[in-house]
């Protein structure tokens, strides 16, 4: 049995900026509030369907359970949802060299493709309308993106992971500098990757296994090595694992398996803990240096945590009830599991198609699973989740990917040829 349970399958939704917080609660509403006292969290419209969201500044894009996509320009403001795209979305990113005036999006669909478009007319080599971005259908998860970053790193089905947009600060990790990559680049030091995160001037990826790589400027200590030089490459950075990260401007956040709280950057070049407790679940950077929100195991209450690297104050306080995570997004909780190798039979026609449920083991919805098939060489098979004649004999990888939550589970398989010819 092979697995891969890291994606959180119920995540309660939050975005953070300067001042602004907005969140989807757990029944689905939308919710908007303040970092600071007095706080005045505010149900933004009426609608219960929400789930997911991103943005930068006081800009929001949501997402609704159809998969619809939405936007606010001004979270000041009480202007409701307006509908900017009908098509299936899972989740989107936004880009920017300098919001408001350029900013870009990329989304990804529902089928696994990945789109594009400019939110402001500001970059004459983006248009204005969502374009598909290459012809690959295998994306299954995008780093958040934020106005403070100008690049977005990009995991497949199979945990490799691509980078897109600005490299002059070697925040791709390709090992050079380049002003724009427009087309998904495969970054070879990263593989069996399950969340990826980009801020200004780096990026950071932790593998199933919880360890942690970065790449980038490393100005001020926020990749965490104990230093402040650049690194060209994604390289690991310790030894600890960790399960949620969190980077945007100059500090770091991060969970450790054990359910630790850590923080480093901001002229604090190694992580430290912040408080003693094990019960830290998620986390979610604000774009100002020391501030973050946080979600906890078994609270249903949004946290905001403070830390003061000057004097080492430390506030956690609860801000708001965000419900129990039962009805948000995706409500499938069990865990996908694969069989660790089978044996496939070709039709008449010297084809088979490997189904989900050929590889599934146990109960799983089958309603956003797909196959992904690679030869022995680790190259994605184009026909994937269909297999030929010409492959007969090899030793087949193939990857059962749950594209509504991102959960994956991978195994063998050996095509024979039992019919006549």
């Amino acid at each position: 049995m092979n697995l891969n349970s890291l994606y959180s399958q119920c995540s309660k939704k939050v975005f953070v900026s300067e001042l602004l917080i907005a969140l989807i609660k757990d029944d689905g509403t939308l919710w908007k509030g303040y970092l600071y006292p007095p706080y005045n969290f505010t149900q933004i419209g009426t609608d219960n369907d929400w789930k997911d969201l991103n943005g930068a500044h006081a800009f929001l894009m949501i997402i609704k359970n159809n998969g619809t996509l939405w936007n606010i320009n001004n979270l000041f403001s009480s202007s409701l949802p307006i509908l900017i795209n009908n098509n299936p979305w899972k989740e989107v990113a936004l880009i920017s060299h300098s919001f408001p005036t350029y900013a870009y999006m990329l989304g990804l669909r529902d089928n696994g493709t990945i789109w594009e478009w400019d939110l402001f007319a500001g970059n004459p080599n983006i248009g204005t309308i969502p374009i598909q971005k290459g012809a690959s259908s295998d994306w299954i998860k995008l780093s958040n993106g934020d106005q403070l970053s100008n690049h977005i790193l990009l995991i497949n089905s199979i945990g490799n992971v691509y980078g897109l947009y600005d490299n002059t600060s070697f925040n791709l990790g390709l090992g050079y500098s380049s002003t724009i990559e427009y087309n998904p680049i495969i970054i070879g030091t990263l593989n069996n990757i399950q969340s990826v995160g980009t801020g200004s001037g780096g990026s950071f990826a932790i593998k199933n296994n919880g360890s942690y790589w970065a790449a980038g400027l490393n100005n001020l200590g926020k990749l965490g090595d104990g230093s402040i030089s650049t690194r060209m490459t994604f390289s690991q950075i310790g030894t600890e694992t960790w399960k949620s990260m969190s980077y945007k401007s100059g500090t770091t956040w991060g969970i450790k398996t054990n359910g630790t709280l850590w923080t480093w950057g901001n002229n604090i070049l190694s992580p430290i803990q912040v408080g003693v407790e094990f019960d830290w679940k998620e986390i979610t950077s604000g774009l100002l240096n020391g501030i973050s929100c946080g979600f906890k195991e078994n609270s249903n209450a949004l946290w905001r945590i403070i830390y003061d690297n000057s004097t080492g104050s430390l506030t956690v306080d609860s801000l708001f009830d965000i419900g129990n995570c039962s009805n948000l997004g995706n409500p499938n909780t069990n865990s996908l599991a694969c069989d660790d190798h089978i044996q496939v039979s070709l039709d008449s026609n010297c084809c088979a198609i490997i189904t989900p449920d050929m590889v599934l083991e146990g109960n799983y919805p089958l309603n956003c699973l797909k196959v992904v098939l690679k030869d022995k060489y680790g190259n994605v098979i184009p026909s994937s989740p269909k297999i030929c004649n010409q492959f007969i004999g090899q030793l087949i990888s193939y990857s059962l990917v749950d594209t509504c939550t991102g959960n994956s589970c991978w195994g063998t398989l050996v095509v024979e040829d039992e019919l006549p010819p």
